[in-house]
C-alpha cells in the first residue's frame, strides 16, 4: 500500500471517532498542525487542507511529508481539559 494511502486512512479513521479527539499532524519538517474538528479538513489526491486552529489561515500539506499522527497529551486551550491518553 503507498505510504499516502496509509496516511489517508489513518487520518480518515481518527476523524471518524466517536467522539471525535483531536490530533496532531507532525510533518518530516517537524511542523504540527492541530485538527480540532472533523469538518476543518479536506483530503484529495494526495493532499490534506485544514484550517489552522484560533485563526483565519489554510494550510494544504503534502501527505508524503507527513512524519506522524499524535492523540496523546493534547490540551484543550479554551477549557484547559486534556484529550486523548493524558491522565491526570
Amino acid at each position: 500500500m503507498p505510504e499516502d494511502d496509509r496516511h489517508s486512512k489513518t487520518i480518515l479513521a481518527f476523524l471518524d471517532r466517536d467522539p471525535f479527539v483531536p490530533f496532531q499532524i507532525v510533518m518530516n519538517s517537524g511542523d504540527r498542525i492541530t485538527i480540532e474538528s472533523p469538518g476543518f479538513v479536506l483530503m484529495k489526491d494526495g493532499w490534506l487542507t485544514c484550517t489552522v486552529p484560533h485563526s483565519n489561515s489554510v494550510v494544504q500539506l503534502r501527505l508524503n511529508q507527513l512524519c506522524m499522527i499524535q492523540i496523546e497529551d493534547l490540551w484543550d486551550q479554551r477549557s484547559g481539559e486534556r484529550y486523548g491518553n493524558a491522565t491526570d
